[in-house]
């Protein structure tokens, strides 16, 4: 057998084992020691699996007996998703995305994809590199007279993602009443914008429910451009704000600028360009 010929064999095995490849029911041991690394792979991805979506195992394995349903899920997802990562957490991210195509799974638990999603984005905030701060950085906001000198410089690490359901309301109803979700899960129904975060003081997840302005401004950021290129930008995208004067929006565009620097959404201003 060529080597080319095993990897292929090993391959099969690993994403495809058949039922007569089991731990102790096969005779021959290259097959056996294939079979358990198998066994050991499946329950580590497993395992990955419902520490990084605690609250999605929960659910879908409510009621006694759906333990065997949700690894049967587990095992269809990695067959679907093979691994595109070196990482057992890279190995997983599409979970959410895999179980928004269950048709069956969505009409019994329409917001499961929210929920994984939810989860998995909390896991991505907490595991990304510090990136290095630019020079010159002042934590600060500057004058509305200076809106033009200096552009803002937001907190890399950060998601936004909008929900079709109230994930951090439907999480409370269900540590309190996991029943109380699981027969009336339309009341939670309400789409919204959430912003996820590493908070740089103390590196924990943050999560906030923010509205059409807050979500739009976080969206337009990240360009390098000054105060007031993005409320000018803003204005394009958000017509209402055109009725107010400029000095007006500045003003109460100053105080958003600040309430994300005390919440470290805001990292500080930058003089000039990047």
């Amino acid at each position: 057998m060529s080597l080319r010929e095993w990897q292929d064999q090993v391959g099969t095995l690993l994403l495809k084992p058949s039922q007569e490849a089991q731990v102790g029911r096969v005779a021959d041991p290259k097959v056996r020691v294939l079979a358990l690394y198998e066994e050991l792979l499946f329950n580590t991805v497993c395992g990955t699996v419902e520490n990084i979506y605690p609250f999605t195992h929960q659910v879908l394995t409510h009621h006694q007996g759906e333990e065997n349903q949700w690894r049967g899920l587990v095992e269809a997802y990695r067959r679907a998703c093979p691994n595109r990562s070196y990482s057992l957490i890279g190995a997983i991210c599409d979970f959410s995305q895999f179980l928004g195509k269950q048709s069956a799974l969505m009409a019994e638990f329409p917001f499961i994809a929210d929920l994984a999603r939810y989860e998995w984005l909390e896991m991505a905030v907490l595991n990304d590199p510090e990136p290095a701060l630019h020079e010159g950085l002042a934590s600060m906001v500057p004058d509305v007279a200076l809106f033009d000198q200096y552009q803002p410089v937001w907190n890399p690490i950060r998601r936004l993602y909008t929900f079709s359901y109230n994930i951090p309301v439907l999480l409370d109803a269900w540590k309190a009443s996991p029943q109380s979700v699981l027969e009336n899960p339309a009341r939670f129904s309400v789409p919204q914008d959430l912003l996820i975060y590493r908070d740089p003081r103390t590196l924990d997840a943050r999560f906030f429910v923010v509205n059409e302005l807050t979500a739009t401004l976080l969206r337009l950021s990240g360009k390098g451009a000054s105060y007031e290129a993005t409320l000018t930008a803003l204005q394009s995208e958000i017509p209402a704000l055109v009725q107010l004067s400029g000095a007006v929006l500045k003003r109460q565009a100053q105080g958003l600028f600040e309430d994300c620097l005390g919440k470290g959404i805001l990292m500080g201003s930058l003089s000039g360009s990047i």
